[in-house]
C-alpha cells in the first residue's frame, strides 16, 4: 500500500516535501502514521489497561473521541490549511492529544447521563 517502508514518522515529515514522492494523505493515512499516533495515545494514556485506539474518520470535522477510540479525520479543512506538511503534522498529532486529555479526564458515563437529562428537558 505504502511507497515507504520506514517507520520514522517525524523524519519523514521534516524531510521536505519535493524530496519524498508521497502525498499527505497516503503519509497521513498509512499505517506507519496510524501505529505512531497509536504509540503516542498508549504514552499519554498509560494509566489505562486498554488505551483508546486510533481510528481514521474521513466524515468528521477534525478529532473526536468517545473514550474508547481516537478518530482523527487528516484530511480535514482545518489542517490542510496548514503551509507545510510539518505544521500539518503538528496539527494532527495536536488533535490526538488533545482527544487523549478528554479521555483522561471526562468521565463519559456521567457526561452520557447529564446529555440524556437535558434531552428529557431538566436542565
Amino acid at each position: 500500500m505504502a511507497k515507504f517502508k520506514a517507520f520514522d514518522i517525524p523524519r519523514m515529515v521534516r524531510e521536505r516535501e519535493s524530496s519524498i514522492s508521497i502525498t499527505d494523505e497516503e503519509l497521513f493515512t498509512s499505517p506507519q502514521f496510524k501505529s505512531y499516533g497509536q504509540k503516542m495515545i498508549g504514552i499519554v494514556t498509560r494509566q489505562y489497561l486498554n488505551p483508546p485506539t486510533l481510528q481514521f474518520n474521513l466524515s468528521i470535522g477534525t478529532a473526536a473521541t468517545d473514550g474508547n477510540r481516537v478518530y482523527l479525520n487528516p484530511g480535514c479543512k482545518l489542517v490542510m490549511n496548514y503551509v507545510s506538511r510539518e505544521a500539518r503534522f503538528k496539527a494532527l498529532m495536536g488533535m490526538v492529544f488533545h482527544e487523549c486529555a478528554h479521555c483522561n479526564y471526562l468521565n463519559f458515563s456521567d457526561e452520557r447521563y447529564e446529555l440524556s437529562r437535558i434531552e428529557e428537558g431538566h436542565l
